[in-house]
């Protein structure tokens, strides 16, 4: 999951980037499906020992949320 999570990153952050007006809907759409997939990624973090993931985690979403601002 957190690769595949990355990897959309990279792709909203370029497509973003580069302001293609045809990429404007996707995104949105990505970036609403992000929220419900990180809340539910947070649920399962929250019995998750590695300290790690949970940081990772955080890092992504913070990066959607930047994008999205």
């Amino acid at each position: 999951m957190a690769l595949a999570s990355d990897r959309a990153m990279s792709l909203a952050e370029s497509v973003t980037e580069c302001d293609v007006p045809e990429w404007s809907t996707p995104i949105a759409e990505l970036l609403h499906e992000w929220k419900l997939i990180y809340s539910g990624l947070r649920l399962d973090l929250r019995h998750d020992l590695a300290p790690d993931s949970v940081r990772r985690a955080d890092v992504l979403s913070r990066r959607w949320r930047n994008l999205s601002e």
